[in-house]
């Protein structure tokens, strides 16, 4: 906790909150059916009655019945009362952000929608900010950049099915999850309201950081029977998988963001140069690049500009 800082003890929801709140967040009225009722009570007692927890699993509903709107509400709900997993090792709210997912029925689909859920929580995020917010702009460059891989092309497809083509077409997908936050905010480098998203929650920023330390090479056998991170320990090769993806990832929107800026295909790079790129090389392993960027004179006053001098000398002794 930071100096200055209280604590403040927050009970947990009573049965009637809890299901008022599921049902505003599944987008349902109160003229449900008894049965559909019993099993939202069970629901909810499953999330311990916590608001997260309760949310997550409204969202879920709410997208499950956006995609499959053939099946009845009550066969939704008692679908969503499965366990995810069962292993021992993985914590509650893993399995809950796990199963945020599980209404694309195409495993490559899922896999595809996870894989950018944990690269943007990996790349974009800080020491001291797990949950920034991030332009656009700046997702779509990581987006655009992982479906160009050749090993994307096929995940990309399954991204097609599901009419998900463009990259606001995933972003608006992940907010209607309960996964992003959405923002429209002043620039001072461009004109009108332009439009940020975050995480949610920490503990999402947390899933992304499990699922990225579980997923190496792509396994397309395992992807199309619906992958399964779940069935080993945590272990040290953890670690090196996490790292591994870190480099690759922070390495590949820094070329992406050289090849468009090469082809001046990117009309205003100065909002992710000084937010983000010094942030991404360095963690790309290319730390004397991010120290000639963080010494340009001409960066030094944009930074300046944007954010204040106190605050851009900071950020360049930093």
């Amino acid at each position: 906790p930071r100096p200055g800082s209280h604590s403040i003890i927050v009970s947990l929801l009573t049965q009637e909150e809890s299901k008022t709140l599921f049902i505003l967040e599944a987008g349902l009225d109160n003229a449900v059916s008894s049965n559909c009722v019993e099993t939202i009570e069970r629901i909810v007692k499953k999330c311990g009655y916590l608001p997260l927890g309760i949310r997550m699993a409204g969202r879920l509903v709410k997208a499950y019945r956006q995609f499959q709107p053939e099946n009845c509400l009550n066969l939704v709900l008692i679908s969503l009362l499965k366990e995810a997993c069962h292993h021992p090792s993985v914590s509650p709210s893993i399995r809950i952000f796990d199963r945020s997912f599980s209404f694309l029925t195409d495993g490559k689909a899922r896999f595809a929608m996870k894989f950018c859920f944990s690269m943007f929580a990996i790349v974009f995020h800080k020491e001291d900010q797990l949950r920034p917010w991030v332009a656009h702009e700046a997702i779509e460059l990581l987006w655009e950049a992982l479906m160009l891989k050749e090993d994307m092309q096929y995940l990309r497809q399954s991204l097609i099915n599901y009419r998900l083509k463009r990259v606001s077409h995933v972003t608006d997908l992940m907010i209607i999850m309960g996964l992003f936050d959405v923002s429209f905010q002043n620039s001072p480098m461009k004109t009108g309201r332009q439009k940020y998203y975050r995480l949610h929650h920490d503990l999402m920023w947390e899933y992304g950081n499990y699922f990225a330390s579980k997923v190496g090479k792509f396994d397309r056998e395992q992807i199309e029977n619906g992958l399964e991170l779940y069935d080993t320990e945590p272990s040290n090769s953890d670690r090196l998988i996490l790292h591994h993806n870190s480099v690759e990832w922070n390495l590949m929107i820094v070329k992406h963001f050289e090849l468009k800026l090469n082809l001046k295909q990117i009309k205003d790079p100065e909002d992710y140069s000084l937010y983000w790129l010094p942030l991404h090389l360095i963690r790309a392993g290319m730390r004397k690049e991010s120290f000639n960027l963080l010494s340009n004179e001409k960066m030094l006053i944009l930074r300046m500009h944007r954010s204040g001098i106190e605050a851009a000398s900071r950020t360049t002794l930093s």
